[in-house]
């Protein structure tokens, strides 16, 4: 399963410790499941990458923190089963190459043009108080505060369902 935890603006991303959560309890129910998590080689997201891989010191989580090509991150996604992650380009990269997904974004106008559509595509789309503001309180304190609200047991049944796995790892 691909995890992608960055995306072009931290306002875009799921919060960290979400990230970690989802993984450990991934990791510890499904214990066939390999996790990949990649991004690009900006200080920014290969310290988010870098903080996933040491929270979690699991030999079956592999980070790729010093960034991967297009063509690479093209052929990882497609020797997964599922890719997860926010409003990115790995996302839609993840859609075209007819990989499932799940995406996380925060409401706004137009978001439906954005959405991967068909069953093998859920996303969760939560609310967002600041999206079309002209001042947006997040940006003060460096996160989205409604993507914050979203937790992992939220989406934990979307990823369950399009890899047609129960709570317990059985298909």
């Amino acid at each position: 399963m691909h995890l992608s935890i960055n995306a072009s603006h931290f306002l875009k991303e799921w919060p960290q410790e979400r990230w970690i959560s989802l993984a450990e309890v991934l990791l510890r129910e499904h214990p066939d499941l390999c996790l990949v998590a990649t991004g690009t080689a900006s200080l920014r997201e290969r310290g988010r990458l870098e903080k996933l891989a040491a929270a979690l010191a699991n030999p079956r989580l592999r980070v790729f923190a010093g960034g991967v090509t297009l063509a690479q991150l093209a052929a990882l996604l497609k020797r997964c089963s599922l890719h997860v992650g926010a409003d990115s380009g790995a996302l839609h990269l993840a859609a075209v190459l007819g990989v499932p997904t799940v995406s996380l974004f925060r409401d706004h106008a137009g978001l439906s043009e954005w959405l991967p559509r068909g069953e093998r595509h859920d996303h969760v789309v939560t609310p967002c108080r600041c999206v079309d503001q002209k001042v947006q309180p997040c940006l003060e304190g460096n996160r989205a505060q409604c993507l914050a609200e979203v937790s992992a047991e939220r989406v934990l049944p979307l990823i369950r369902r399009q890899l047609g796995l129960t709570a317990c790892g059985k298909r």
